[in-house]
């Protein structure tokens, strides 16, 4: 063995170890790794020396689940031993490639019968975004879809939300009716007071224009709530006592 080949291999003491698994997985193995075995490996292509297991070990003691890890806040990943800001951004992308994956599975009909599919088509283009945003869906008069659209990165408030822009981009799409939604990265899909207060805006300004407020959709995890039908009940509770 020649001088350089030891600096070589000194410089990466793991290589052996990774060769292996990767003749795992071009030999058909890779549906029998481990959680950890799959982070591990995913981690060999963006760090080149250091023990991608332990690292892999850290991400899933402190996310608990793949899906925690691939949706993980950037700086939050960069708290981990052995992630560094390669790492993170590594993370970040793989985590918009699955969400658009999961957003556009089963979504090849885009006319709804119901607010059900209307909440489970925003439950797929939530997946895996971890900050909040609020999104327009446009609807023609056959409930098909006309678009749908991030308006706004950000809490949904009365202050912040343009109703007058949502009316703006409805009435030059020719849409007939209108949905928005926004998640809530707590988990509770709950209505807060602004919650409710824009949606009573939008019904009051969109039903002058003649646009149909279909509802406001909630989402968090993999539930939702829609507020309209919320805040009916409510009323009716309210009206029964």
């Amino acid at each position: 063995m020649t001088n350089k080949e030891t600096i070589q291999k000194s410089e990466n003491p793991h290589e052996g170890h990774r060769e292996r698994m990767r003749g795992k997985i071009e030999n058909g193995f890779i549906g029998s790794f481990t959680d950890v075995e799959l982070l591990e490996v995913l981690l060999f292509y963006v760090i080149k020396r250091s023990n991608t297991n332990v690292t892999a070990h850290n991400l899933l003691d402190k996310f608990g689940t793949l899906r925690d890890v691939l949706s993980a806040d950037s700086e939050l990943l960069k708290n981990v031993d052995g992630i560094g800001e390669t790492s993170a951004v590594f993370f970040k992308i793989l985590s918009e490639i699955n969400r658009r994956i999961a957003s556009s599975s089963g979504t090849v009909e885009k006319r709804f019968s119901s607010i059900e599919q209307i909440g489970e088509y925003f439950i797929k283009k939530f997946k895996f975004i971890t900050e909040e945003k609020v999104m327009l869906l446009l609807l023609d008069n056959k409930n098909a879809v006309i678009d749908c659209k991030t308006i706004e990165n950000g809490t949904v408030s009365s202050s912040v939300l343009s109703i007058r822009d949502i009316a703006k981009e409805a009435l030059l799409a020719n849409a007939a009716r209108v949905v928005i939604a926004h998640n809530h990265p707590s988990g509770d899909p709950s209505p807060s007071d602004d919650d409710i207060i824009v949606t009573r805006m939008l019904r009051r300004t969109l039903g002058e224009l003649d646009l149909d407020f279909v509802e406001h959709i909630i989402v968090a995890d993999d539930r939702y709530m829609p507020v309209i039908s919320y805040m009916t009940r409510i009323s009716e509770l309210d009206y029964g006592n």
